[in-house]
């Protein structure tokens, strides 16, 4: 028979909340003190969810954007760079818009997790690499040596200073 603790523990795992679940919980606990830390995590996920969405976190809007030569619409989700039109996934269009409209500022990985990512995906630091090569290869004219969107090394990513 599977134990309350594991059943729980499984069941988190499913939602994709295993950053949100510290190691402690995962231990060997009585029923109720499991069942009540998974409660009290979900909750503050759930509360860290909304207070990104509050403050413009987890969603792209405001008006159109123009530097270096790209046009941001994020009312129409268009790209144009050096007048040509770009076709961005979703995750492509929000990461090149907060970078843009924050130009100069360093954003660590885990920052760009946090604003970028969906809470209900599980995905590493590392995805952010994928996804910043993949935009680079759309905006840049030599995705190997880019001039916009910069590394900073050791730290994160930031878009190029005005």
């Amino acid at each position: 028979m599977i134990s309350r603790t594991l059943k729980l523990a499984v069941a988190a795992l499913s939602f994709g909340l295993s950053a949100a679940i510290p190691t402690v919980v995962l231990a060997q606990a009585p029923p109720m003190d499991m069942s009540w830390a998974m409660r009290s995590q979900m909750q503050n996920w759930a509360h860290g969810q909304a207070a990104a969405n509050a403050t413009g976190n987890g969603d792209v809007n405001g008006q159109p954007v123009r530097i270096h030569g790209i046009d941001i619409d994020p009312a129409r989700r268009r790209v144009n760079v050096l007048g040509r039109e770009v076709d961005l996934t979703d995750q492509e269009f929000r990461l090149l818009h907060l970078l843009a409209t924050h130009a100069g500022i360093v954003f660590s990985r885990e920052a760009l997790l946090s604003r970028i990512w969906r809470g209900d995906t599980f995905v590493t630091v590392r995805s952010v690499d994928t996804l910043v090569k993949r935009l680079r290869r759309r905006i840049e004219s030599d995705p190997a040596n880019p001039r916009l969107l910069l590394t900073v090394w050791g730290v994160g990513y930031k878009f190029a200073d005005l």
